[in-house]
C-alpha cells in the first residue's frame, strides 16, 4: 500500500493501463492485448465505462493502480495518440503525461509500419489551428517526441 495525506491506495502489481483513443483501430488492439493479459492471470485495465458513467475518476484510479501504461501510438491524422483535445479532462496526452512526470515505465506499441518514429500527426495539425490549439498540440508532440525518443525499443505491433 501506499499511504497519504487522502489515506491508503492498494496497490496491484503489474496492473497494466491501456492508454487508447476511442473509436479507432486502435481501441480494438488495446482489447485484444487487453483480453490476452487477463487469460495470462494479468491485471489489466482498458477504461469501459458505462453511458453515464464517471469516466474521470475511473481513468484517474486506473492509473493510480496502474504500474505499466501501454501505449497504442499510431499515425492516425484524425485522432492522433497524445493529443489533448482540450475539451476531456482524460485524454491519452494526459495519461502519458501523468506516467512521464511519475517515472513510471511506458510500453509503446507502434501500430504503423514505416517512419517517423514518433509519429508527428500532430505537428500536422498546426496548420490553422487557433492560439490555444496550436499551444495545446505543440505541448502534445513535444511530450511524444520527449518519451519515445528515436533511439528507444518499441513494439511494431502493425497489422
Amino acid at each position: 500500500s501506499r499511504c497519504g495525506e487522502s489515506g491508503c491506495t492498494p496497490r496491484v502489481e503489474n496492473m497494466y493501463f491501456h492508454s487508447t483513443r476511442f473509436g479507432c483501430p486502435a481501441h480494438d488492439k488495446a482489447k485484444e492485448v487487453h483480453a490476452i493479459l487477463q487469460k495470462h492471470g494479468q491485471t489489466s485495465f482498458l477504461c469501459a465505462v458505462e453511458h453515464g458513467g464517471d469516466i474521470t475518476s475511473t481513468v484517474l484510479v486506473g492509473l493510480e493502480k496502474a504500474t505499466y501504461l501501454v501505449s497504442y501510438v499510431d499515425d492516425d491524422k484524425e485522432k492522433p495518440y497524445g493529443e489533448d483535445t482540450g475539451g476531456a479532462s482524460v485524454v491519452t496526452y494526459h495519461e502519458l503525461q501523468q506516467f512521464f512526470e511519475r517515472r513510471k515505465q511506458i510500453i509503446p506499441l507502434k501500430l504503423y509500419n514505416g517512419n517517423p518514429w514518433p509519429p508527428q500527426t500532430i505537428k500536422e495539425k498546426l496548420s490553422g489551428a487557433d492560439p490555444e490549439a496550436t499551444d495545446r498540440h505543440e505541448k502534445a508532440q513535444a511530450l511524444l517526441n520527449a518519451i519515445f525518443l528515436p533511439g528507444k525499443d518499441y513494439i511494431l505491433a502493425a497489422t
